[in-house]
């Protein structure tokens, strides 16, 4: 996610400063910026995936853990986790589609 911040306050600050600030515009390559921006969402999304999972295995230990406190009152555990591409932060969608292969079609939306 830090990647990901650092790169777009790049891509800001080098859109923002006047002309004689910068170096010229033919040294930016729209494609490698590009290519650059989706690798850094991409490794973001990634960390964001492995933090989610770490916080899960986590919870799931204080949970098993705590089950003679709770005498009975516990939901199952599926093991399963569910969610919605789309509903990811904007950075993070593209990634998810070509990690998990979604698209609109898959929801059955028209």
């Amino acid at each position: 996610m830090i990647r990901l911040l650092v790169c777009l306050c790049a891509l800001f600050s080098a859109a923002v400063l006047p002309p004689g600030a910068r170096a010229s515009e033919a040294s930016l390559d729209p494609v490698a910026v590009a290519l650059e921006t989706d690798r850094l969402a991409d490794a973001s999304f990634l960390e964001m995936l492995a933090r989610e999972h770490r916080m899960i295995e986590i919870a799931t230990r204080v949970r098993r853990s705590a089950v003679e406190l709770c005498e009975g009152r516990l939901a199952p555990i599926l093991g399963l986790q569910v969610t919605n591409v789309f509903a990811q932060p904007r950075a993070y969608i593209n990634p998810a589609i070509r990690r998990f292969g979604a698209s609109d079609d898959s929801f059955g939306t028209r």
